[in-house]
């Protein structure tokens, strides 16, 4: 069985209105432990700067697609990637893939990073924009420092006690005491059509759901914080929240943003009405029809951190 990802790709243009110089190019990368990597690549090598794009849990990289694109048409070097055991990164059946949830940044991130570093140059920037979990995942690399710039997109903790509203709250409660353990121990993984997630190896959702339950969320399996290389971190993060996301409330945003308690952080939350739009929500940032003004304030924030 493979785990096919169909996660609904972000709205496109006609192909012969996109540039095939700009398409993203199948890699593999290896992650600090040597776990193959399925990859995007976009742009050149010789691109002045470079992006790394942590993305979301169970979002395949294909997501970021049109993104990716637009930065790579404006000169940069981009990359996209799977999480082990998600998409193309999963090379076992789903029932039999070990891994932990903290690895995709301990390992995956680390190693994607690591790889943009051997293409580049040593004085090239690199900055890193992390989705959702991506913006966790980010915290958990031990070569964070190498990014001149970070910005969390709808980059949240997921502990239950940060949603606004009682049934919200409960909400969580169910998914990580109830939903996530139960369905990964009654079919061997977390199908998607329970979760409303992407397909995801029980061994990844068995300890997501039990850094839910942790008031530090981020934690070992013993309870503790994990938040070395969140501390280490000491250059910009924006962090970015939508007014219509209920998967990213504004207090959890927050909460994340303090993991980072040595970075320079500045907090936005976007109404989408500010840009002429109806909604954004969890995902819409990264749909190709978001106004290009909304992508040109988070990419000129980025590109203003350089020093």
């Amino acid at each position: 069985m493979t785990n096919v990802v169909t996660m609904p790709a972000p709205e496109r243009r006609a192909e012969r209105e996109r540039d095939p110089a700009l398409a993203g190019r199948e890699v593999w990368i290896e992650a600090s432990d040597g776990y193959q990597l399925a990859a995007l690549v976009y742009g050149s090598e010789e691109a002045p700067a470079a992006i790394q794009i942590n993305g979301a849990t169970g979002v395949p990289k294909e997501y970021y697609n049109a993104f990716a694109e637009w930065l790579a048409s404006r000169g940069y070097l981009v990359v996209t990637f799977d999480y082990r055991g998600m998409g193309k990164s999963l090379h076992v059946d789903i029932r039999d893939f070990k891994g932990e949830v903290g690895e995709w940044g301990a390992k995956d991130a680390t190693g994607v990073t690591a790889w943009l570093d051997r293409k580049v140059l040593p004085t090239t920037p690199i900055y890193c924009i992390g989705h959702s979990m991506g913006g966790q995942s980010i915290g958990l690399q031990s070569n964070i420092n190498r990014f001149v710039a970070f910005a969390g997109i709808a980059a949240q903790t997921g502990h239950w006690r940060f949603w606004p509203t009682p049934k919200e709250r409960l909400r969580m409660l169910f998914l990580w005491y109830a939903l996530l353990p139960g369905i990964s121990k009654i079919f061997g993984y977390a199908p998607k059509k329970y979760s409303r997630m992407e397909d995801m190896p029980a061994s990844i959702a068995m300890t997501w759901a039990r850094w839910g339950r942790n008031r530090h969320y981020v934690s070992d399996a013993q309870g503790r914080p994990i938040r070395e290389h969140f501390h280490a971190y000491r250059k910009p993060a924006l962090f970015v929240g939508f007014s219509d996301d209920r998967t990213a409330p504004a207090a959890a945003i927050d909460e994340l943003a303090t993991f980072y308690a040595n970075a320079a952080v500045t907090r936005r939350t976007i109404d989408p009405r500010d840009y002429g739009i109806d909604q954004i929500g969890h995902f819409g940032f990264f749909k190709r029809s978001m106004p290009k003004a909304l992508w040109s304030d988070i990419l000129g924030w980025l590109v203003a951190q350089r020093r």
